[in-house]
């Protein structure tokens, strides 16, 4: 899928469950807290490892739907912002190369 169109997809869900007013504060917080449930997924592997016990098998399709939301989040920040998010990335990777 393409970015505009996920993007998109994204504004008609909003308009559809009536989200359409979230402001850059609030996806700012809902995006720390999924990043929080996102690590909750890996929150004892230093643990695990340092017992040298076996790493535990990870459930791809909750990880995947807490990156997802921290995703959808970003989009619609960046849109009630004005900002070009793959532009941004690209700005911040050439930033990157830069340093030393």
């Amino acid at each position: 899928m393409k970015y505009n169109a996920l993007k998109e997809q994204i504004s008609q869900m909003d308009k559809d469950k009536g989200w359409v007013d979230a402001q850059p504060g609030d996806l700012a917080k809902s995006i720390m807290l999924e990043s929080a449930e996102l690590l909750e997924h890996f929150q004892w592997d230093d643990t695990i490892r340092l017992r040298n016990q076996e790493d535990p098998k990870r459930d791809k399709e909750a990880i995947g739907k807490e990156m997802a939301d921290i995703l959808i989040y970003l989009i619609k920040m960046s849109d009630r912002m004005d900002i070009d998010l793959l532009e941004a990335a690209s700005n911040k990777i050439k930033e990157i190369y830069k340093r030393k």
